[in-house]
């Protein structure tokens, strides 16, 4: 899609227990555009599908801005193990599939055992 640039979003808070997955899209274009979104997440590099919302089927966004999926609709628990965790989404035309589109991922998160959460440093 021209027009349109999305980032996967991953978030771990240190000793919270939870990892939460979302979708950021923003509109570059002079025009109103609808989209579909879907969010999907990993932990461990075993993929997991994010329940109800997704896949999101009409997201209007306005010409300059930016639209974020609720960080809280999709969250799972974590305890007690150390798990890396990301998410990864897609965004297609509205009336198109999404989970089928470009998939890009965010940056992974280290849940570790005793609940410290580090985001990965990745080589520049």
């Amino acid at each position: 899609m021209t027009g349109v640039d999305f980032q996967a979003c991953a978030y771990a808070k240190s000793y919270a227990g939870i990892a939460q997955f979302g979708v950021k899209v923003r509109n570059t274009s002079n025009r109103q555009v609808a989209v579909a979104v879907w969010v999907e997440y990993w932990i461990s590099q075993q993929q997991h599908d994010c329940s109800s919302p997704f896949p999101q089927d009409h997201v209007v966004i306005d010409p300059g801005t930016t639209w974020s999926s609720q960080m809280r609709n999709c969250i799972r628990g974590l305890k007690g193990e150390t798990h890396r965790v990301q998410a990864s989404a897609g965004v297609s035309e509205e009336g198109g599939n999404p989970r089928y589109s470009r998939l890009a991922p965010s940056r992974g998160v280290d849940v570790y055992a005793d609940g410290r959460a580090v985001p990965v440093a990745y080589p520049s």
